[in-house]
Formats: structure tokens, C-alpha cells, sequence
């Protein structure tokens, strides 16, 4: 750390003058933002200068906002493929095998839900070696 010495700067005193673009008026206000002892008066005086030298970059309404020159930042377009809707019918679950697969504690828990959503997972009974059913979803169409 000894092989680099910094210049030690002393903080800017605030010689602020009210001008049309940063009014004393504005000033308070961005200051009234900030807590009582949030910031040191030596920090305070800093942001004060910033905000100072920095005035050409301030807005305070909307006519006051610009954009950026297309020079340096060209207008982009995000392209977009044109795709048709496509939707997958539920499979038709028998009321006996629907109260056997889905109870009401697991659509509580947020397990299942009801969706009437066109792009939705297809749920469907799938019978196990004990003779239980239980319940399967496939997202295959969703990542074709």
C-alpha cells in the first residue's frame, strides 16, 4: 500500500448560487428528502456542488426531460416470430379417480389449481403397480 499515494483532496465549500435551473427553492426540496442527520454537513456541502456543476443535467418537469442523441444510441427494434395459439384440451379425469389423485389439501397447499389458461401443463392420471393413481403433468408441448 506504501507504493501508491493518493492526493488527499479537501471536500468543495459550498458556493452555491441560485440560478434559474436549480432554484433555492429546488434545493430545499431535494434536501428536505433527506433525515435529519442522515448526511454530514461536509457531505452535504459535496452533493451540493455536484448538484451545482451538474445543473444542465437536472429536470424538473416533463418539457425539461430530452432523450438520448440517436448518434450514440440508435433506435432498436426487438424482433418478434409470429406464432398461432395453439391449445391443449384437459384430459377428461372420472370423478371416482379425480377425488382418489387430487384432494382438496393439496389445492389448498398450492399444489393444483384451477387454470383456464391456454398455455397450461396437461395433468393426467397415471396408474401405479400398488393400483393407486396418481397424478402426472406433462410440459412437453410448452417447450416445443
Amino acid at each position: 500500500m506504501d507504493e501508491y499515494k493518493f492526493q488527499t483532496l479537501s471536500p468543495p465549500h459550498s458556493t452555491f448560487q441560485p440560478t434559474a435551473q436549480l432554484t433555492m427553492e429546488c434545493l430545499n426540496r431535494i434536501l428536505a428528502t433527506m433525515p435529519p442527520g442522515f448526511v454530514l454537513d461536509s457531505k452535504l456541502d459535496l452533493f451540493v456542488h455536484l448538484l451545482d456543476i451538474n445543473q444542465a443535467a437536472l429536470a424538473w418537469t416533463e418539457e425539461e426531460h430530452g432523450t438520448f442523441s440517436t448518434t450514440y444510441f440508435p433506435d432498436y427494434e426487438i424482433p418478434v416470430i409470429e406464432h398461432i395459439l395453439w391449445a391443449c384440451p384437459p384430459i377428461k379425469i372420472p370423478m371416482e379417480a379425480k377425488l382418489q389423485v387430487v384432494t382438496q389439501h393439496q389445492i389448498d397447499a398450492s399444489n393444483y389449481e384451477h387454470s383456464s389458461a391456454l398455455y397450461r401443463a396437461v395433468l393426467f392420471p397415471v396408474m401405479k403397480k400398488n393400483s393407486k393413481l396418481c397424478m402426472s403433468s406433462t410440459w412437453r408441448t410448452l417447450m416445443l
